[in-house]
């Protein structure tokens, strides 16, 4: 049966793509070879979000609570003195604070002569004289009120 001319069209096309390729040409590659074009490709849409909300933990301050408060700033110095000349950390750490009591536990413990204590506001700066040291080495105790009443040791100064 003679096949029509939609029959024929059909297998000149065919042949015409195998032997020409079935792309675009893009001017570089060699005769004869087939190329292609890529296939379009589509961007995504825009994406947006929300960071998600933000906290922050509270802040909080602890203040050291002295367990044995002393009446006065020359108390509160007089006793950290007479436990480090005892080498009685646990019971200096009852007044004073552990910063305090770690800088005056740093060093041995000497004879001390007290000098006095500042006038005014707070801190309280007791003063101790080193008896064995030619130079007179000095040791300054700040006291401050304690939250319960009374004072404690909050920090310590050595000058050697």
């Amino acid at each position: 049966m003679p096949a029509g001319p939609t029959a024929l069209a059909a297998a000149l096309l065919a042949v015409a793509l195998a032997a020409g390729g079935c792309g675009t040409s893009t001017g570089s590659g060699t005769p004869g070879t087939a190329t292609t074009a890529a296939a379009p490709t589509t961007a995504a849409a825009p994406t947006t979000s929300e960071a998600p909300p933000t906290t922050s933990a509270a802040t909080t301050t602890t203040v050291f609570a002295p367990v044995a408060p002393q009446t006065t700033p020359a108390a509160a110095a007089a006793a950290l003195v007479y436990e480090w000349v005892q080498g009685d950390r646990a019971r200096a750490g009852t007044v004073a604070a552990p910063s305090a009591v770690a800088g005056l536990f740093a060093v041995p413990s000497k004879d001390l002569q007290f000098r006095g204590c500042s006038d005014g506001n707070p801190p309280v700066t007791c003063t101790y004289a080193d008896r064995s040291s030619a130079t007179g080495g000095l040791y300054e105790l700040n006291a401050v009120p304690a939250p319960s009443g009374g004072w404690y040791v909050a920090s310590v100064q050595i000058e050697q």
